[in-house]
């Protein structure tokens, strides 16, 4: 059965759930690495879809330190 939680990625399709990280944020998981009842990320069993995206960059929030202003 699937999970319910999976959502496609809107540029390349595969399903991901997004988890809950130690520092209380949401991460994007690719589902077929969580289980049912799981809910935080553990970067030992978890695989980000951040790592296999491969439209990721579009995605990433970057740090105001690391902005370029024009």
């Amino acid at each position: 059965m699937s999970d319910p939680r999976a959502k496609p990625c809107s540029n390349c399709g595969k399903l991901m759930v997004f988890l809950m990280t130690r520092n209380l944020s949401h991460i994007p998981v690719d589902a077929d690495t969580v289980g049912q009842e799981e809910t935080q990320y553990d970067h030992k069993r978890h695989r980000s879809h951040f790592a296999t995206c491969p439209e990721a960059g579009k995605h990433r929030k970057t740090s105001p330190a690391r902005r370029t202003s024009v």
